[in-house]
């Protein structure tokens, strides 16, 4: 992802994915991973994972924790 703003913040470098400022550095991180699989899997496990933390289940569990005033 673009390294800035929402995109660096959803998405960790190395963790779920790859950050890039450049079109070199986006085509040099696509290549890094392209060339290895057990990266590319890694990643893609990974983004699997973390994309729960924004799916319904999680919003219902952050809604249903906040106070009823402030709902």
């Amino acid at each position: 992802v673009y390294a800035t703003a929402g995109p660096a913040e959803t998405v960790r470098d190395g963790v779920e994915g790859r950050h890039w400022r450049t079109v070199a550095e986006l085509v040099a991180r696509t290549r890094e991973v392209a060339a290895d699989p057990a990266v590319a899997t890694g990643l893609s496990d990974a983004a699997r994972v973390r994309a729960q933390a924004f799916g319904w289940d999680a919003f219902r569990t952050a809604i249903d924790g906040l106070p009823l005033d402030a709902r």
